[in-house]
């Protein structure tokens, strides 16, 4: 069997504060995908990786979102297609730096979501709670939480 083709150009979208999700196009002959990634630098070649299943959990298409990555940390990202036999092809190109987001940042981006889904909610006439996603009341409460923890251990502190 051929090995795959390589992956062309993956795209990091809806970055976070500790997760990014990557999109890439199908490459001919693969089955599933490795994902891989490296920090810092983009000469550094420590590369950590995830095999993604096919048609597995984590993965919908080609499509993957990389968890529990660091706050304000500078990631480069790369995919390479496997092929039914377990041959992997070549990798694609690495992402441009991919930059998770402060804790002020992931802030401000679930409060501007927030207003964006009640826009919508308003247009078409239906109540917030309608719309409101389960895993945005997840981060947006794990980000409070967070902050009253930090808020708490300031003020023994003082």
């Amino acid at each position: 069997m051929a090995a795959p083709q390589k992956v062309g150009k993956v795209m990091a979208k809806d970055i976070t504060l500790d997760t990014v999700t990557l999109v890439w196009p199908k490459a001919a002959n693969a089955q599933t995908y490795t994902v891989e990634y490296s920090r810092g630098g983009a000469l550094s070649y420590a590369w950590s990786s995830w095999k993604v299943p096919e048609g597995g959990d984590a993965v919908t298409g080609c499509k993957f979102t990389v968890r529990n990555l660091a706050e304000n940390t500078t990631y480069y990202f790369r995919v390479k297609g496997v092929n039914s036999s377990g041959t992997p092809g070549e990798a694609s190109d690495q992402t441009d730096p991919v930059n998770t987001l402060t804790a002020d940042q992931d802030r401000q981006r679930l409060i501007t979501e927030n207003e964006r889904i009640k826009q919508v909610a308003d247009d078409r006439g239906r109540k917030v709670a309608e719309v409101t996603d389960t895993e945005y009341v997840d981060r947006l409460q794990r980000t409070l939480n967070d902050q009253r923890t930090r808020l708490k251990q300031q003020s023994r502190q003082v």
